[in-house]
């Protein structure tokens, strides 16, 4: 038991080094090679936030700019995070899997994972909201690109009641600027 602490501590200051590379060298290949590392002590133990460290993996190699080593980790920290029924970390994770797909001009492959956000329901309500407007923002942009607009309206429609129940004003505000600036997208494309 004491050797899994201490190899619990190992793995939790080797994100606080992680951030620490990162932020002060932007050396990611550091990074990579420290996670790649972990996985194994991580896997061993069970570590308990297993796909944190490959979410993390799965963001450096795409600061690295290696896109498929990104994805191929970011989508074993989905997996494992479905597994173990943390919800928060799954729409955390897809929604970025999801932005990447947009970025690479992927919009049914990025549609599929901002979908999934919106099947969850996080306990705490603020974050719930926060994950779901994300998703819907996405979306938005994915059915503008594939030019579904039917499907387009449905979102932001959902959006607006996402948006009614946002207490954050400074949030609420962002968003309500982002679905105007949608909606005029969708007007000057349709004329609807």
């Amino acid at each position: 038991a004491k050797r899994k602490n201490e190899l619990e501590l190992l793995v939790d200051y080797s994100f606080e080094r992680a951030n620490d590379i990162s932020s002060n060298s932007k050396n990611w290949y550091r990074v990579i090679v420290l996670f790649e590392d972990l996985i194994s002590i991580a896997e061993d133990i069970k570590y308990h936030e297993l796909e944190r460290i490959y979410f993390r993996l799965g963001n450096a190699y795409w600061y690295y700019e290696d896109y498929i080593n990104s994805m191929k980790f970011k989508l074993k920290a989905l997996n494992i995070a479905e597994s173990k029924g943390r919800i928060e970390s799954v729409c955390t994770i897809a929604a970025n899997i999801g932005v990447y797909y947009i970025n690479a001009g992927q919009y049914e492959e990025a549609i599929k994972y901002l979908e999934k956000i919106l099947e969850y329901d996080i306990e705490d309500k603020n974050v719930d909201l926060y994950h779901k407007s994300n998703a819907l923002i996405n979306l938005a942009v994915s059915y503008i690109e594939l030019e579904k607009y039917e499907e387009l309206q449905s979102v932001l429609d959902k959006l607006d009641l996402v948006i009614e129940q946002i207490e954050d004003e400074q949030h609420k505000k962002s968003l309500e600027v982002t679905t105007s600036t949608t909606k005029a997208d969708l007007y000057i494309k349709t004329g609807k």
